[in-house]
């Protein structure tokens, strides 16, 4: 019970962090004319970018069957479509990584993964985002002749795979304790560190997700030039765009508002002003990004995700996440 309250009292500071989040993006970032753009965006604009979305989603489908291939796995084809529209409903019913925490209870419900194999797929789509986003980053400081804290990050996520790759060296020379509650927790943290090990060492299947994620990331980009296209913005750059596209993705690693509402969008000005473009383009294009995900996930997502309640007995509850979360 206890940790349900706290629970709820995440979700509560999340939703008011985002609204003041918001409010500041607005207040402080947002001009008059900005809002005026926001009202004139049409429902033919809208639709489009609803298009855009739902063949990225399909993309990132895509990329889930591969990685359970692993498993001797095949995600069925409605999964494939339904799966990446429904994880995003889930993050704004929990806003701190509620779209993990969905996809790991999916896997060891339907398919009867483990709980270390179901985290370690979830973890492991994590850290490609972020590895991806390491070498787009680091060709975008090379190209502008950025060095500063951004190229830096970009470099550590760069080498994340090494880093997993010696911590599995390192933890396979640690002994076994005599305690059996320690040894339990070490022991799972091998077993994932090994797992995500083996997943990096794994060219073939890292390299044919790296393809979908470069095809993904023009889709995406594409998104965005349509985007800015329609608000009369001259100044964003195909190159610029792909940065966005990518840091846009990076930062839903590191979800603490429901589908990173307001971080997302001061992180987009940021990396416009980086480029010497206007902030609050930045801030436009990644807002009806966001907006055009928040209106599939309350459609779509909804519909989709009571038919995994239904046939897979996923509650909407805090008290059967914990439960499953804690097996």
């Amino acid at each position: 019970m206890e940790l349900e309250k706290r629970k709820i009292v995440y979700n509560i500071i999340s939703y008011v962090f985002t609204l003041i989040l918001l409010i500041l993006v607005i207040r402080f970032f947002l001009t008059s004319k900005e809002i005026i753009l926001i009202q004139k965006v049409g429902i033919f604009s809208v639709t489009i970018s609803i298009m855009f979305a739902l063949i990225s989603y399909l993309l990132s489908g895509l990329q889930y069957s591969i990685l359970v291939k692993q498993y001797g796995i095949k995600l069925e084809k409605k999964d494939i479509i339904f799966l990446p529209i429904v994880m995003p409903l889930w993050s704004f019913i929990f806003p701190i990584q509620g779209s993990g925490i969905f996809f790991t209870l999916f896997l060891t419900r339907k398919y009867k993964i483990k709980v270390v194999e179901s985290l370690s797929t979830t973890i492991f789509l994590y850290l490609l985002v972020l590895f991806y986003g390491g070498i787009f980053g680091t060709i975008f400081c090379l190209y502008y002749k950025i060095f500063s804290l951004f190229t830096f990050i970009s470099l550590f996520l760069l080498l994340i795979p090494l880093f997993i790759i010696i911590t599995n060296m390192i933890l396979i020379l640690l002994p076994n304790l005599n305690n059996m509650y320690i040894h339990g927790i070490i022991s799972f943290i091998k077993n994932l560190i090994k797992i995500l090990a083996l997943r990096f060492i794994d060219y073939k299947n890292s390299l044919i997700i790296l393809f979908i994620s470069i095809i993904q990331m023009i889709v995406n980009t594409f998104w965005c030039l349509w985007i800015s296209t329609d608000l009369g913005y001259n100044n964003p750059t195909f190159v610029s765009l792909i940065v966005l596209v990518n840091w846009m993705q990076i930062s839903l690693v590191i979800r603490f508002t429901p589908n990173n509402l307001g971080i997302s969008q001061i992180i987009s000005g940021a990396l416009f002003s980086l480029m010497s473009i206007a902030p609050e383009q930045g801030i436009m294009i990644s807002l009806i990004s966001t907006v055009t995900c928040t209106i599939i996930a309350l459609t779509l997502g909804v519909v989709f995700n009571f038919y995994y309640m239904r046939k897979l007995d996923i509650h909407m509850s805090q008290k059967a996440l914990s439960q499953k979360v804690g097996e």
